[in-house]
């Protein structure tokens, strides 16, 4: 009963029976509890003649939730609804008002007074209502925010449930509905505001000691990345423990310390000295940056006019701060000409103001009132010993209203799950909920000088030698090696060796930030900066000073993997080193590291290996001499790599006195299994690589517990481990060892064993699933690997049926987490390349959801069908059946409604096992319901559907059912309940962090911003949808983005019903702005061509404005009447053309079209019995009426009828023959695909 439509549904079953009951209730709407003495009063003197059994009635009717002694409550939203028809009386309605501010003025507190007058002023008639309930509202929140005792904080909590939206979609009931929660007693956290951009006023409204949470900040080439899992990042930030957490992003530039200076103007009462004190300490801290204050303190010279004198300061200041006291209402003239200066320029012009609470602020009072209700964008609240913290943030202030973008971009996510941002590559500013901000910066390569070497001996003396030879002849020289082999060692130890050669030194340019791939403008203009900073003058010519520095000065210049600095391709590596090379006859030098040879980059290329032998022995034993009689063993356990070598040696020299060296030796070479792992692992998970077998206990972990004893295991927090850095050197150099792929098979065995258990606890749903969720996102790298080495299938472990019975397992445990947590293109990549290994309905099914969810509808429904024709007809185990709903859902979204029509007569909804594909079944009955106008059986389904889909646990069709009731709640007009419902359904992904649902649910909920005439509110959620398909690369991206533009255009309405004479929009105007708007709704809702969109926009804007008399603007808004017009247009055009396709198909079927030249058919035929022996010889082959049928398809026949009798199907029915013969076909192409491939 929490919607005002259920509430609606309550009244008027009462009124049926009881009509004066309902009268008498309508009156007492206004109070917050009706007491008696209120109750028989309004029946007195409004309803005179009703006897008292009337109050009767009223009091144990059914519109009343709560009742007792003193009074009774009305039910959720009846109120509101009471209200509504007593408001269409208005002096009924005033009257019923002033008795009860009559009779409760006396003796209710305050709180409840407030709360009364905000239930009037909601649909009261009278001038100004709407900003005296805009001024109460403040009232309230200065009262709560100021409020020690958690008295006005109960009251706030329950008054944001009870009072009308209306009211509480103001910003002051958003203010409300924030400040309130958080200062319940034992609440910490601060609740996560409504969706949309986070408001300015959130820092004022949150109080002090909130529970904070501190994640880790990455950022990649493509996205930032913010990780409760702190351990391995650099960077922190801290935000407010909220669910779910929220964050706002900006691009901002993070060079820029100061925006240019502000000319500032300070207002202030002089007659109060606490003002006074206030405005000095703000001046003079202001003085101490670039901005000018004013006016300034000296006396005006005599005979000039002071207003004169403040008029002209006025003009020229860009930037405003008013300094009042609290119970203070000011209407001056400074007052008067800086408000009004804001209003006619608010983005050139800034205005803070401070609210001065007087020392002792025992008494509550009421906030301070600027004239006209004017709220500013930055409103402060301080008091005495606040005045550091105030003028921190009006610094804040002034720089961002000039110099930092509009904060528009918020989002969402809960831990223990990682939020993904994507971004430009530019620096960010990430701002929090309570004001606090952060900038985020890529990567930078910082040049510091090159240290020395580590002490030791010249793991490689000839490529030394060379490298010391190259420094005369060749400007850019590049060292390619594995990990560990020792390439920044060797470049150390020739620096340091020929340092003189380079007389203005050696510099390493380190990768130092986040991670964002550099360009060699960048590396230039950092090199400038560092070394001549005098000549850094801009950026764009950062090449040209660089080429110059290195001409005139010779220096040596390193850059550290350059095959992992994040650069797309090589082609775009290539184009960057080559961009840096040094002038030629200089004698400055590039020297450059890699794993691998990069082809094309002129460069002389040294390559190193392993050490030799007796080198390697040698430089062990200096390390470590009690280890002589292993020494050969350990080097060769480390693959004579100089750099594992070398902290093996290290280790050993520090081993526990119960670890001997032949075992550590031991314990090394079993420890390069554990490569396998690409981030951290349970020691559970170890073992089971490690000795091939689960370990029965948690606590029996022998092998993987004596290997975090030897060091050769590190932890990396929360109960998880990484294996050590040297050793995944060592097993990297030389991958494909029979070990490896042994450790392979384990690991893979191990991860489809967890996903079968996350895949029970998920369905046991509560708090299980969250802990599934969890778990799935923890070992996500790991889960990962296992699938791509089992769908990719790597050479020398394709033992048949041991790989069935693992696909099969996948399948059956991984679909839905991976649907929920996995990416869609990566999804994609995955079941495509394993259905082009055989036909497996279920990971055709998999791949089909995939491409459906990167718009790629048409791939979609070609695979869906494939999947189809591989399970049975009629479907009778579940997999078939779903796959049968997924075919339907998928031709609906197609736009093909008599399609999906006749694909789900193949599955009614009777008996069947699985609630799941029930809820499917009736998600997609309900949804075609919609499509052909029958709302209230499509409502009826989709609550049927909900039902279904909670008792099952899908997530993300509850998700798409809760979507789908707030379309049709939207297509009735009730805005209210679409809202609400969108808004659960987006607080429902983003709890389940289902990224997918949280952006379709941020779109609806904008469509509905729309529809109510709240554009900018719209428009942070329709962006959503469009960063979503963005990030995951969707097909139709651009087109939603477009579509958001669209939709974002100012409305174009009338006032009066239109006539044939007077039009109410002109002509040109509708053709220009409707037109466009109305063609991409026809487009999103039907998947239709563009040409047909448009046509029936076109159609019904002449058809409109043919007959204007048909458009009723008491009930419907202009561009909602043409939108519904153009899709009933769109839908007839859709079905003429899909008829008149199949008419054509039909008839060419029937007909040769064209005849075949004899000499081809005679090759044909040639080249087919020649490929048949090849099949039959090589026992690809062995039914005969499959030899007959290839032959045909061989030598081009497509006649359906012929390819069945030649298989033995002709005495089918004609759809079973059709059904039959593809999937035939499809086997035996698959046949002769896979022979030409081993061909």
């Amino acid at each position: 009963m929490a919607t005002l439509a259920a509430a609606r549904m309550l009244v008027e079953d009462v009124e049926r029976d009881q009509p004066q009951a309902v009268e008498l209730a309508s009156l007492a709407s206004f109070a917050v509890r009706v007491d008696p003495p209120l109750l028989r009063r309004l029946r007195l003197e409004l309803l005179p003649g009703n006897s008292p059994a009337l109050e009767a009635d009223v009091w144990h009717g059914g519109l009343v939730t709560f009742r007792g002694p003193e009074g009774f409550v009305f039910a959720p939203g009846v109120g509101a609804v009471l209200r509504e028809r007593l408001a269409s009386d208005a002096s009924r309605y005033e009257r019923a008002w002033s008795i009860t501010r009559e009779v409760h003025a006396p003796w209710l507190s305050p709180a409840l007074l407030l709360e009364e007058e905000l239930n009037y002023h909601q649909l009261s008639q009278k001038p100004g209502a709407y900003d005296e309930a805009r001024e109460l509202l403040r009232k309230a929140v200065a009262w709560v925010v100021r409020e020690k005792s958690p008295g006005m904080a109960y009251w706030a909590a329950g008054a944001a449930i009870r009072l009308p939206s209306a009211l509480m979609d103001m910003e002051e009931g958003r203010m409300l509905a924030a400040a309130a929660p958080a200062r319940l007693p034992g609440s910490l956290r601060l609740p996560s505001p409504p969706s949309g951009s986070v408001p300015e006023w959130m820092p004022w409204v949150a109080p002090e000691g909130l529970e904070r949470i501190r994640l880790g900040v990455k950022m990649s080439p493509l996205s930032l990345t913010l990780d409760p899992r702190n351990e391995s990042h650099e960077d922190f930030i801290e935000l407010p423990r909220t669910n779910p957490l929220v964050v706002e992003v900006a691009e901002a530039d993070a060079d820029d310390e100061f925006d240019e200076p502000r000319r500032i103007f300070i207002s202030y009462g002089l007659a109060e000295r606490g003002v006074q004190r206030w405005n000095h300490r703000i001046r003079d801290a202001l003085r101490r940056t670039p901005h000018q204050v004013f006016p300034e303190d000296e006396v005006p010279q005599p005979g000039t006019s002071w207003r004169e004198t403040l008029e002209k300061e006025l003009a020229g200041c860009d930037a405003a701060i008013l300094l009042f006291f609290a119970p203070t209402r000011y209407s001056g003239f400074q007052e008067e000409f800086l408000l009004e200066r804001q209003r006619k320029d608010p983005e050139g012009f800034t205005l803070i103001v401070v609210n001065i609470r007087p020392e002792n602020d025992s008494e509550l009072l009421p906030p301070v009132v600027l004239p006209g209700g004017f709220v500013p964008l930055f409103m402060f609240e301080a008091s005495a010993g606040q005045e550091q913290q105030v003028i921190r943030r009006i610094l804040e202030a002034l720089k961002r209203s000039r110099g930092a973008p509009r904060f528009g971009r918020r989002f969402d996510f809960s831990p223990p799950g990682t939020a993904r941002i994507a971004h430009s590559g530019q620096a960010l500013r990430l701002r929090t909920l309570v004001g606090d901000e952060y900038i985020i910066e890529p990567a930078r390569l910082d040049p510091r000088h090159v240290p020395p070497p580590e002490p030791g001996p010249i793991a490689h003396p000839q490529a030394f030698k060379t490298l010391l030879e190259e420094f005369d002849r060749s400007p850019v020289i590049a060292i390619t090696g594995p990990a560990g082999v020792g390439k920044t060692q060797l470049i150390r130890q020739a620096l340091s060796q020929a340092g003189y050669v380079f007389r203005y030194g050696s510099y390493s340019l380190v990768a130092r930030g986040s991670g964002m791939p550099p360009s060699a403008q960048s590396i230039a203009w950092n090199l400038v900066r560092a070394i001549a900073p005098e000549q850094a003058r801009s950026r764009e010519d950062a090449l040209r000073l660089y080429r110059y520095l290195t001409s005139e000065r010779r220096m040596a210049l390193v850059l550290e993997d350059v095959d992992s600095l994040g650069w797309s391709n090589d082609a775009q590596a290539v184009a960057e080193i080559n961009a840096l090379h040094p002038a030629r006859g200089s004698g400055s030098v590039l020297l450059l590291t890699s794993r691998k040879r990069i082809e094309r980059v002129d460069a002389r290329w040294i390559e190193l290996g392993g050490m030799e032998s007796g080198l390697a022995v040698g430089m062990l034993m200096r390390l470590v001499p009690q280890a002589s009689e292993h020494a050969a063993a350990i080097v060769e356990a480390c693959r004579y790599l100089a750099i594992p070598m070398y902290e093996v040696g290290k280790a050993i020299a520090q081993l526990p006195s119960d670890i001997s060296i032949e075992r550590y030796v031991l314990l090394l070479r079993q420890a390069r299994m554990l490569a396998v792992f690409p981030e951290s692992f349970n020691l559970g998970a170890a073992e089971t690589v490690l000795v091939g077998e689960e370990p029965s206990s948690e606590s029996e972990l022998p092998m993987a517990q004596e290997m975090l004893q030897a060091g050769l295991l590190r932890s990396a927090g929360l109960g998880r481990y990484v294996l050590w850095p040297p050793i995944r050197a060592v097993a990297e150099a030389e991958p494909g060892e029979p070990e490896s792929y042994e450790a392979a098979w384990r690991h893979a065995g191990h991860y489809l064993r967890l996903l079968e258990s996350l895949h029970g606890r998920y369905m046991q749903g509560g708090p299980a699933r969250a802990e599934a969720i969890a778990a799935f996102d923890a070992d996500s790298a790991n889960i990962v690997v296992t699938i791509e080495w089992l769908l990719v299938r790597l050479p020398g472990l394709s033992e048949e049926d041991e790989f069935q019975r693992m696909l099969s397992s996948l399948m059956a445990a991984a679909p839905r987490l991976l649907r929920l947590r996995r990416p869609p293109r990566e999804r994609e990549r995955w079941f495509n390349y394993a259905s082009q290994l055989q036909d497996d309905p279920l990971v055709l099914l998999e791949s089909a959801i995939a491409e459906a969810e990167l718009g790629q509808q048409t791939q979609a429904l070609d695979t869906c069908d494939r999947a189809r024709d591989l399970v049975a007809f009629p479907p009778e185990d579940a997999a078939s059946k779903d796959i049968v709903v997924k075919l339907a859902r998928f031709q609906l979204e197609a736009g093909n409604l008599e399609a999906c029509r006749s694909t789900l007569k193949e599955l009614p909804p009777l008996g069947l096992p699985s609630s799941d594909h029930g809820a499917e079944w009736h998600y997609v009955t309900a949804l075609l319901y919609s499509e052909e106008g029958r709302g209230t059986e499509a409502d009826w389904e989709m609550r049927i559907a909900r039902a279904l889909a909670v008792s099952e646990g899908d997530i993300r069709l509850e998700g798409d059912v809760q979507r789908g009731l707030a379309d049709l709640a939207m297509a009735r007009n009730e805005l209210g309940r679409a809202a609400a419902l969108h808004e659960e359904a987006l607080e429902f992904a983003r709890a389940w962090r289902d990224d997918r649902g949280a952006a379709l649910a941020s779109w609806g909920l904008g469509l509905v911003r729309v529809r109510q005439g709240l554009r900018e509110r719209a428009g942070e959620f329709l962006q959503g949808l469009v960063d979503h398909y963005r990030f995951i690369e969707h097909a139709q991206a651009e087109q939603v983005a477009r579509q958001r533009e669209v939709l974002l255009l100012p409305p174009r309405r009338t006032g009066e019903s239109p006539s044939r004479d007077q039009k109410p929009v002109v002509v040109e105007d509708i053709l220009r702005v409707s037109t466009p708007r109305i063609a991409l709704y026809v487009r999103d809702r039907l998947k239709c061509d563009e040409e047909i969109a448009h046509d029936a926009a076109v159609d019904a804007v002449v058809s409109y404005l043919n007959n204007p008399d048909r458009y009723d603007p008491s009930k419907y808004d202009l561009d909602e009447y043409l939108s519904q017009a153009a899709l009933h247009q769109a839908r007839d055009r859709s079905r003429a053309a899909f008829a008149k396709s199949r008419r054509e198909q039909q008839f060419a079927s029937e007909l040769e079209l064209s005849l075949r030249d004899p000499r081809e058919q005679m090759e044909q035929s040639v080249e087919a019995n020649n490929a048949l022996k090849k099949l039959v010889a090589r026992g690809y082959l062995k039914d005969e009426k499959d030899m007959a049928a290839l032959a045909m398809l061989l030598q081009g026949e497509r006649s359906t009828e012929r390819l069945a009798k030649a298989l033995g199907l002709d005495a089918l029915k004609q759809e079973q023959m059709r059904r039959e013969v593809k999937r035939q076909r499809d086997r035996l192409m698959k046949i002769l695909e896979r022979f030409g491939r081993q061909s």
